[in-house]
């Protein structure tokens, strides 16, 4: 995905649900339109005010497990798969995830579409929902932080039940300092155009 900071700044600005742009720490995801099973194939960039700050691989959906099947274990009504070309408010506010990670953590609803057909894409054509579902951005690994640095991982597995979830060690540790003092964090999440 190669974008120019206009472009993805237009882009979101189109959005209908765009109100303003964050001052502070936010972040732009972009749903890869691949559809790669279980493989984080999505990205994310940083920003600050309209400022470019750093870009990472991340996923928006959930992993392989979760999708095809796995879902069954939390819900009836299928896999959490956040609708993409919305703003998400300062919807996250910085915490731990699973009480044994730092990340953001959802504050606040937003939408989402269930997708409970088992195959091994990610569906948005369910009725849209409005929920908070502990949908957190976090990183791949609890063992992040430590002065190893970690490999970067291909498959999402069970790191994602819907959550926004990054593999790149660098990038999600310097963006979880930044905005870690923050009342709270703002995302929007996009298809890739």
């Amino acid at each position: 995905m190669n974008y120019s900071d206009k472009q993805l700044l237009d882009k979101v600005k189109s959005l209908p649900d765009f109100q303003y742009t964050p001052q502070d720490y936010w972040l732009i995801f972009v749903r890869s339109k691949a559809d790669l099973f279980d493989q984080f194939d999505d990205y994310a960039f940083l920003y600050k005010g309209e400022k470019f700050i750093d870009y990472s691989s991340c996923t928006t959906n959930p992993g392989g497990p979760i999708l095809t099947g796995g879902w069954k274990k939390y819900t009836k009504s299928g896999a959490a798969v956040i609708k993409s070309n919305q703003w998400m408010y300062k919807s996250f506010k910085y915490g731990l995830h699973a009480g044994k990670m730092r990340a953001l953590r959802q504050i606040k609803e937003f939408l989402y579409h269930r997708d409970a057909n088992n195959d091994q894409h990610t569906d948005e054509t369910s009725k849209v929902e409005k929920a908070i579902y502990n949908t957190n951005i976090h990183f791949d690994d609890y063992n992040i932080f430590h002065k190893i640095k970690l490999v970067v991982k291909k498959f999402i597995g069970l790191w994602s039940a819907g959550c926004l979830v990054f593999n790149k060690q660098d990038f999600y540790e310097n963006m979880i300092n930044l905005t870690e003092k923050q009342e709270s964090v703002t995302a929007v999440i996009i298809k890739e155009f």
